[in-house]
């Protein structure tokens, strides 16, 4: 089945929204790790379920047809890795809290 460039654009979309869901899945499990009583079985089965749901929703944009699908997946690694590189940047990184401690004292040591 051959598919028009609008279908092949939209699939693309597709995959960034999948992405997009599956970003706010990954820090759902990641914020939730400290909370769980056992955090690597939670780890392991929130893993395999972003996994196995990014599997079918790349399929269902795609309606089975290859270049769509490759498309989708296209879309969801680029909005993959644009997110990713923005969170790893040094200024979007959270500043460091500062510990408090006694103000330096002006005297000196002898």
């Amino acid at each position: 089945m051959t598919s028009s460039p609008i279908q092949l654009m939209l699939a693309a979309l597709g995959g960034a929204a999948i992405a997009a869901l599956y970003l706010l899945a990954l820090r759902r499990s990641v914020r939730s790790l400290v909370s769980r009583r056992k955090p690597g079985l939670g780890t392991g089965l929130a893993a395999i379920a972003r996994i196995g749901m990014v599997s079918v929703a790349l399929w269902a944009v795609g309606a089975g047809d290859g270049p769509a699908i490759l498309c989708a997946l296209l879309g969801f690694l680029v909005l993959r890795t644009t997110a990713l590189a923005r969170l790893r940047r040094p200024e979007a990184a959270p500043a460091p809290r500062r510990i408090a401690s006694s103000p330096p004292s002006s005297e000196t040591a002898p």
